[in-house]
């Protein structure tokens, strides 16, 4: 039997690789709010904290109050507002339904590369995501779309998501929603070999209507994957999945 040290110095290990407090300061901001929705998402889901953990210490199970709290706290961070849709001058590149740059391929520090090839992919979901109020399409393309079908998990190489955000406003009388400003376009590289140390998969991010590649370090990737570990890692770190 695994020794009860093992197990406390395991968690501990594993919790200050995805969030620790003594190096907080470092973070840039943008990244700590990442985290902060991560700490949210894992306690909304039950991931968090440890069932084994828990049955030492029941009284530190999360009441539904306190993560009301916890969620308040996150939503009004800078950034985190919802977007009226009224008050959007939208960019000619999105509201025409055009490639969203002209000229140039933006290319993410991870090696991915920006293409609009995913417009004519199938949409696998659409999701209104209560952090920052956003609006997401997700994407898969025919590998993906294949191998969902045909329940291949772990997924193979060559399969691409791709998630386009936008702003949103508050539901109107009717409770329509639209969308509101294009906020940002990411994407999921399935490459078991180049992106062995995330699990397989190789993240992108590209913000606002010029596309600028997110991340100044590859590091923002072990981000990405760290909340991928924590709440899917049941379907290859993917969310989204339909259900059949």
């Amino acid at each position: 039997m695994m020794p009860a040290s093992y197990l406390v110095s395991h968690d501990i290990t594993e919790a200050r690789s995805r969030f620790n407090l003594s190096e907080w300061s470092k973070i840039p901001s943008g990244q700590q709010q990442v985290l902060l929705w991560e700490m949210v998402n894992a306690v909304e889901q039950k991931k968090m904290p440890l069932s084994r953990y828990l049955a030492v210490h029941p009284n530190a199970a999360i009441s539904p109050s306190e993560l009301a709290i916890l969620k308040d706290y996150v939503n009004t961070l800078p950034g985190r507002s919802k977007v009226d849709t009224a008050k959007i001058t939208r960019s000619p590149y999105v509201s025409d339904g055009k490639t969203l740059i002209s000229t140039g391929t933006p290319v993410s520090i991870t090696g991915i590369a920006y293409s609009d090839s995913y417009k004519s992919w199938t949409v696998l979901s659409v999701t209104d995501k209560f952090d920052g109020g956003s609006m997401r399409i997700v994407y898969g393309n025919e590998i993906m779309i294949k191998a969902i079908k045909n329940n291949q998990i772990p997924f193979p190489d060559g399969a691409q998501m791709v998630k386009v955000v936008w702003g949103k406003q508050r539901e109107d009388a009717e409770g329509n929603v639209l969308p509101g400003n294009f906020q940002n376009v990411q994407f999921m590289v399935k490459d078991s070999k180049k992106y062995k140390s995330t699990e397989g998969w190789g993240f992108a991010k590209f913000d606002g209507p010029d596309l600028k590649p997110f991340g100044k370090t590859v590091a923002f990737a072990t981000t990405c994957i760290n909340c991928h570990k924590l709440l899917v890692a049941e379907n290859d770190f993917v969310f989204n999945i339909p259900t059949k």
